[in-house]
């Protein structure tokens, strides 16, 4: 099943739901998108510095043996989500472009952003997400890895 996640700027919920995604299934089936994305094509690691929120958010993956260094932020357009059989929406309704909160392919995923709040939260974004894209796969019937 292809899938896309979305969240506002593509730094950290999006990209986290898309890696575990990938990770438990063992595919590369799932994208991330923002919908507010100021740097479009920066990779993760260029937009960590030292104390950043996405420093936070690489080391919170690596965690979990995930490394999202590399990942580019991607902005969201309409003619994107044809391509996915499924998209999810993490970010906060008045930062979703009303294409996409009309979009009938489209599941909201009521997910805190972390941006600004301290390393617990995170942290229990990063295991929220990880618990409801388990919970994904095991109803979707997709064969997860190992």
């Amino acid at each position: 099943m292809k899938i896309l996640f979305v969240c506002a700027q593509n730094v950290g919920r999006s990209q986290m739901a898309a890696a575990f995604y990938n990770k438990m299934t063992g595919t590369q089936d799932a994208d991330s998108a923002g919908t507010n994305v100021d740097q479009p094509g920066q990779t993760l690691s260029e937009r960590a510095g030292g104390v950043s929120a996405a420093d936070k958010l690489l080391i919170a993956m690596d965690e979990e043996g995930i490394d999202l260094r590399d990942k580019v932020r991607t902005p969201l357009s309409e003619a994107m989500l044809t391509k996915y059989d499924l998209v999810i929406n993490m970010a906060e309704p008045e930062k979703t472009p009303d294409y996409l909160a009309q979009y009938v392919g489209c599941v909201r995923w009521d997910i805190v952003d972390p941006k600004g709040k301290d390393e617990n939260t995170l942290i229990m974004v990063r295991d929220q997400i990880k618990h409801r894209v388990r919970h994904l796969i095991d109803s979707s019937n997709v064969a997860p890895q190992p």
